[in-house]
């Protein structure tokens, strides 16, 4: 009877074909379903030879030396074959895996789990997908891993499933590294609650207060500023003037923790028409200070459409008032699409989530700042300069950050000082899985 022998086919497929095996020194034919015969034509498994690296040696040769597990098995889950790495990592010999029920290798605490999943495998008929499963195995040092299977069953002429054949991959440290991400999200959750509630005292209980000392402020001085000296006068200034950077403080920091905790769903948001509502909000300081802007035809993407705004009402806000004394202020937003290796440095792992990424400088000639300083202006209230050179919180690019993130994007500066900044937003176009 021919010899019947495993090898790989097209489309990740394998095959166990009919074929008398090729001498080894010559190149290992290309095999194509026309060129297979029919797939086991109904031979008992009890007429397989006994020895595959006999049949089929480079075939034999290639599995051997894969990292990846491969485990041949019966419908019934007996053992038909294995290669190294599977016998490696339980530690036994080849010869006392064959026959062997997977069942028995299976922890006793995971058999349910086996079965139930041998049993689906048994459920399949032809054009079925392969079955993927990631399980936790025990090797034979006692060390757990993680492993994901893709089982594939062939079937004969009748539909009948004659063989299921596994490949096993360790996936251990991609499934400790999401075990550690879902308990990072799980902090970040519970660190979100509590800005949450946070806002809340901050909305009500803490303004309440510091709006009776204004309000007892402003009367105390309406009243009675005939009868207080300049000294008492000056004081009652200040006190409203606290108040006042108070109230500012609180806004801002309201702001910032509404970014995830109140933020509206993603639609389809034009950039271009963003940019041009931030323009005419600032058209005032635009025009006091001589400001020239020159913006980019941007792209389109799925974001919070209010969030943009205020991300580039802040960006652009910063340019205007951190402008240099000796020359009028130039602002320029130039977007392009990420691509190829310059993607993988800039988004890594992530990029795959979405059809396409996109890199938004918005730079200015301003003051700049010193490049140490790049990471420390995204810190929640610190300041480079003094409130008397410069207003605000300290707050803004905080917001920009946390706003660029909640988009799954990123947001990096740089600068010379006293020539410029130049703010760098990689932001994700529409998502992979959506039309």
């Amino acid at each position: 009877m021919p010899t019947l022998g495993l090898i790989a086919g097209g489309s990740g497929r394998w095959w166990l074909m009919q074929q008398p095996p090729p001498h080894l020194d010559e190149a290992l034919p290309t095999y194509t379903p026309s060129a297979i015969e029919r797939v086991l034509n109904d031979v008992a498994w009890d007429e397989r030879p006994g020895d595959i690296e006999a049949v089929f040696p480079l075939f034999y040769s290639f599995v051997e030396q894969q990292e990846d597990m491969l485990c041949v098995y019966q419908p019934s889950g007996e053992i038909v074959y294995t290669n190294r790495s599977f016998a490696a990592f339980y530690g036994m010999r080849r010869s006392e895996l064959v026959t062997l029920p997977l069942a028995q290798l299976t922890p006793v605490d995971h058999r349910a789990d086996a079965e139930a999943s041998l049993a689906r495998i048994q459920a399949l008929r032809p054009g079925d997908p392969l079955v993927k499963n990631l399980v936790e195995m025990t090797g034979a040092d006692g060390a757990k891993a993680w492993v994901e299977w893709n089982d594939a069953p062939y079937f004969n002429e009748a539909g009948e499933m004659i063989v299921v054949v596994a490949t096993g991959r360790d996936q251990t440290d991609r499934h400790l590294a999401e075990e550690r991400l879902v308990a990072a999200n799980r902090r970040l959750e519970e660190s979100n609650r509590d800005l949450s509630d946070f806002a809340y005292v901050a909305s009500h209980d803490l303004q309440e207060p510091l709006r009776k000392i204004t309000t007892f402020s402003d009367r105390l001085t309406a009243k009675a500023a005939d009868e207080l000296s300049e000294r008492n006068l000056d004081y009652l200034a200040r006190i409203n003037g606290a108040a006042g950077r108070m109230q500012r403080l609180i806004d801002d920091l309201l702001t910032f923790s509404r970014v995830t905790t109140q933020g509206e769903a993603f639609a389809s948001s034009d950039l271009n028409e963003v940019v041009e509502v931030v323009l005419g909000d600032l058209e005032v300081v635009v025009s006091d200070s001589g400001a020239t802007l020159d913006v980019d035809t941007l792209p389109v993407v799925d974001a919070d459409e209010t969030q943009m705004r205020q991300l580039f009402q802040n960006l652009i806000g910063n340019a205007l008032k951190f402008r240099h004394s000796d020359r009028s202020p130039l602002v320029t937003i130039v977007s392009r699409p990420l691509s190829g290796a310059e993607l993988t440095a800039n988004v890594g792992v992530e990029a795959a989530k979405h059809d396409r990424w996109y890199r938004i400088v918005v730079a200015d000639n301003g003051i700049g700042f010193g490049e140490h300083h790049a990471e420390k202006i995204f810190t929640v209230f610190q300041r480079l300069h003094g409130r008397a050179e410069y207003e605000g919180s300290g707050i803004g690019l905080s917001v920009c950050r946390r706003i660029v993130e909640r988009h799954g994007g990123r947001i990096t500066a740089s600068a010379v000082e006293g020539q410029g900044s130049e703010f760098v937003i990689i932001l994700p176009g529409p998502r992979s899985d959506q039309p």
